[in-house]
């Protein structure tokens, strides 16, 4: 999904609501565009932070600082969240245990560990999603995962009718309508889906 599309189907969760079924007004759909374009950088890390992007990082001597009876690896800027260490050897993978959490992003494997030259160590991590300016083109592709790509537009909608007297029904309508829908994704494990779009009209 593209940070356009994304805008455009916004607009669809938004238009009726709003309007009462009329065709939205160049002014008012501006308005809402430069909203979205504020706030998608912050849907989408509030989304990662549900369907967590898994990204890995290889660790060795050459990528490491020594400090004492450890390396120190410090983690890329997109980190977010340990999940795990993995050692591999040729036939096995087991989990590392024995290291320390140096900082919010840096942790300490054991040396003996990293220089056996029999095992390969790899940090398992879930990552922030690429950044996107308010400024960015709406070709600019979106950093989600596929099956929370439907919450995206909704997600900007809510924030986008959020905090004004005049909206926030509807906002915390779709609000309803979005607990609904990451409930049901996290339960789904075939990880299948379908995009949908209601109207809701203000009362």
């Amino acid at each position: 999904m593209t940070k356009g599309e994304a805008k455009k189907q916004a607009l669809r969760w938004l238009d009726e609501a709003t309007l009462n079924g009329q065709t939205a007004g160049i002014e008012l759909t501006a308005d809402y565009t430069d909203k979205f374009d504020y706030f998608l950088w912050n849907v989408l890390v509030f989304i990662a932070a549900i369907f967590k992007i898994e990204k890995r990082m290889k660790a060795d001597a050459e990528t490491g600082e020594k400090k004492g009876g450890y390396y120190s690896f410090k983690m890329p800027e997109d980190f977010m969240e340990l999940e795990r260490i993995n050692m591999y050897t040729a036939d096995t993978v087991t989990q590392l245990y024995g290291y320390i959490k140096e900082s919010d992003n840096t942790f300490l494997i054991p040396k003996s560990v990293i220089d056996n030259e029999d095992i390969a160590v790899e940090f398992i991590y879930y990552a922030m999603p690429k950044e996107i300016s308010y400024d960015a083109p709406d070709s600019t592709e979106l950093e989600i995962l596929p099956k929370a790509i439907q919450l995206v537009p909704l997600r900007l909608a809510i924030e986008a009718t959020a905090g004004s007297d005049e909206t926030n029904a509807i906002s915390a309508y779709l609000e309803g309508k979005f607990s609904s829908m990451v409930n049901t994704l996290l339960g789904d494990e075939a990880g299948a889906f379908n995009i949908t779009v209601e109207r809701v009209y203000a009362q």
